[in-house]
Formats: structure tokens, sequence, C-alpha cells
């Protein structure tokens, strides 16, 4: 008789300790686990650095002067902000920092900045700017950034504008034979521009151009000024 009740407090015991462990690892089941990120490439927000280059595509304004394209560039370093929407939409914000270069062409018809002809000269344009841009997503991504189209438009501030140009002397001076010259203050450059932006991307890579509608040189007379237009490459650092 006692050894079957023994037996019955034993297997009572043992049940009880099966049912207590149980509830133990529910209760100790981490929220972690089931929350849902709240940032990432295709989370509700995501922020990342990129570095762009473009070059001059469209033809100055006005017979004042000429470009060499190959040589006028835009080098770009920005920080991109992104608020997804929904599934296919998304807005956000861009600041960056971006140095622009126009080589001019050293023709007899040259009249911009002056007639003068030098070996190199070059309009050197250093500006921050910032963009609000919308972004289609479309295709499947997962947690990537995926393929999207983004339009926007930027405003942008010059500062510490310079127009620098070389030239070979043909009397050495001092041992040297050639000559750096690097004009700064320029009173015909405007401090703010607007224009819009459009990029097609797949996650990093991107093929971005954007249109200046604002005028950057300040002029009297017969109207002057850079190319409105720039094409190039990005690529996202992330």
């Amino acid at each position: 008789m006692n050894i079957k009740k023994y037996l019955f407090v034993f297997i009572a015991l043992l049940f009880s300790s099966a049912l207590f462990s149980q509830e133990v690892l529910i209760n100790e089941t981490p929220d972690s686990l089931y929350s849902v990120k709240k940032w990432g490439p295709n989370r509700s927000n995501y922020i990342h650095f990129y570095v762009a280059y473009g070059m001059a595509a469209g033809l100055p304004e006005g017979n004042a002067f000429d470009l060499k394209y190959g040589l006028s560039r835009e080098w770009r370093f920005g920080l991109r902000y992104k608020r997804r929407i929904c599934n296919h939409y998304a807005m956000g914000l861009d600041l960056s920092i971006a140095s622009y270069r126009y080589r001019f062409a050293q023709y007899s018809s040259k009249q911009f900045p002056d007639s003068l002809l030098h070996d190199k000269e070059y309009l050197q344009l250093p500006t921050v700017g910032l963009e609000y841009y919308n972004r289609i997503n479309f295709g499947r991504r997962g947690d990537k950034i995926g393929n999207y189209l983004d339009f926007g438009a930027y405003a942008t501030y010059t500062y510490s504008a310079s127009l620098t140009y070389n030239d070979k002397l043909t009397t050495p001076f001092q041992g040297a034979s050639k000559v750096k010259t690097e004009l700064s203050e320029l009173d015909y450059i405007t401090d703010t521009q607007w224009g819009f932006k459009a990029r097609l991307g797949n996650n990093r890579y991107v093929l971005w151009a954007s249109y200046r509608m604002s005028d950057w040189l300040k002029t009297t007379g017969n109207h002057v000024d850079l190319p409105r237009t720039t094409i190039g490459l990005e690529i996202g650092l992330f």
C-alpha cells in the first residue's frame, strides 16, 4: 500500500514539474523575436552615404565661351535619407557637398570671363545642397533597395568660387617657367541655384541627371550662362 502511495506522489510531482517548465519557457520568450525592424534598405527608414560623378552635357548659353567637355565635371559626396510610405513609394531628403569645375576652351572668339587666352583656364564652384525627392520602386527586392526611379527638386549654395588659369612664361622668372593665378570673390557668380534631378537605380548603382533652372552667372548685356544639364553615375556606400 505504501509503495503505491509513493509512486503516485512521484508521478504527480514529475507531471507538475513539466507543466511549470513549459510555463517558464513561454514567459521568457524575447519580444525582439516578434518585433519589426524600422531601419533597413527596404524598411520604414534608411540612411546611407554615396559618391557621384557627373559631366556637363548641355551647351553654354550665349556665344561668349566654349567648354572642354571631357574636363568639365562634378564630384559629389552626400548623405541620403529615405522614408518608406508603402511598398512601391517612398520619399526622402538628400544633403550633399559638391565641386563643379568648368574648363574653358581657349579660342580667339572667347569673351567670358575675358578675352585673354591661357594655356589652361577653369572655373571652380564648390556647393552645399539639399534635395527633396520621391521614389517609385519596382520589381522584387526583399530587404534590399532594389530597382527604383527618383525624381525631385534641389537647391544649392555656392561658396568660395574661383577662376584659375595657368600660363607658361616665355622668360623664366626666379627659376620658374610656369605661373598659376587664382582669382576669388567673383562678383559674377550667383550664390544660390535650384533645379530638378532624376535617378534610375539598381541597389547601389545609379544613373542620374540634373537640370538647373536658375542662372549661375550674373551677366549684363548679352545673356551668358554655364550648361544647365549634367549627367553621371553614382555609387551608394552601404
